[in-house]
This record gives structure tokens, C-alpha cells and sequence, in this order.
């Protein structure tokens, strides 16, 4: 599932109210987005085949969602 536009906006102000993230600068809020968006779409992939039986176990998005590899 791609995320753009008002959709991506909306649901990225969602998470960082959820889990109290802020960013100094615009261009951190704009990295953080971007990883973010990336788990995001692995999260939704793999649920999917999670639901068709692929796989054993869903997944959920958190609070290390905005993280790198390397950071979490």
C-alpha cells in the first residue's frame, strides 16, 4: 500500500502524536518520514500475507517505526 498525499500526511501526524515524536528541523522530520513510510509499507506486506496464510504472525507499526536498521 503506497502512501501519498493528504493520506500520508494525516497518518504520519498520527503516529507522531501517538508515540510524542518531534523533530528539530523539517529536513529530520522529512528523514523520519521517509523511514517511517518505508516500515510502514513492510508492515502492510507482510500482514497481507500473513492473512493469506504466507506466514505466521502479523506485524504492527511502533514506536522505533521512524528508526533505522542501524538505530533500533
Amino acid at each position: 500500500m503506497a502512501l501519498e498525499g493528504e493520506e500520508l500526511h494525516a497518518k504520519w501526524h498520527q503516529y507522531k502524536l501517538k508515540h510524542g515524536k518531534v523533530y528539530a528541523k523539517d529536513e529530520e522530520d522529512e528523514r523520519r518520514k521517509n523511514l517511517w513510510q518505508d516500515n510502514y509499507k513492510m508492515v502492510e506486506e507482510h500482514n497481507k500475507r500473513y492473512e493469506s496464510g504466507q506466514v505466521t504472525w502479523s506485524m504492527r507499526q511502533n514506536h522505533f517505526s521512524d528508526l533505522s536498521e542501524e538505530e533500533r
